[in-house]
C-alpha cells in the first residue's frame, strides 16, 4: 500500500503543533509518516514534536530560512524518504485536519481519476515531475 508522507512546516507553532499533529495521528489511513520541519522555532515547538514517541513522526530542525527556505528543506527531506508511488501532503504546523478520512478520502479521489496531484480546486492527471535539489 502506498505511504501518505505529511510535510509539516513549522515556525513558534508550541500553541498550534499538538493540534496539527494529532490530527495526522487520527487519519484513517494505515499507513502515514509525519516529517515535522522546524525553521529555527525560538519557542517549545521542537520540545512538543520530540514528546512524541511514535517511530511515524519524524522531527528535523534548520536554522531559520524562512518560508522558502523550510519549503526547501522540507520537500527535500519528503523526497529522500518518499517513492515514486506515494502521496505527498503539507499540512502547516497551525493548521489541522478536521476530518479522520481526509488522506483515505483524497486519496480514493485521486485513484479514481488517476491523478498524482491534488489542489483544493482539482486534480492533475498523471505525469512525470522532476525536482531539482
Amino acid at each position: 500500500m502506498e505511504k501518505c508522507f505529511i510535510q509539516m512546516r513549522a515556525y513558534n507553532d508550541e500553541k498550534t503543533i499538538k493540534r496539527a499533529i494529532d490530527s495526522v495521528l487520527m487519519q484513517d489511513y494505515p499507513n502515514v509518516e509525519l516529517i515535522v520541519l522546524d525553521d529555527g522555532s525560538t519557542d517549545h515547538t521542537g520540545d512538543i514534536v520530540k514528546g512524541y514517541d511514535n517511530p511515524n513522526v519524524h522531527y528535523v530542525r534548520q536554522q531559520n530560512k524562512g518560508p522558502a527556505g523550510a519549503f526547501r528543506a522540507i520537500v527535500a527531506e519528503t523526497l529522500r524518504r518518499a517513492d515514486e508511488n506515494d502521496y505527498i501532503f503539507s499540512l502547516d504546523g497551525d493548521d489541522f485536519y478536521t476530518r479522520r478520512d481526509a488522506l483515505s478520502g483524497t486519496v480514493k479521489r485521486m485513484k479514481e481519476a488517476d491523478a498524482n496531484m491534488y489542489y483544493r480546486h482539482g486534480i492533475q492527471r498523471r505525469q512525470k515531475f522532476y525536482f531539482a535539489a
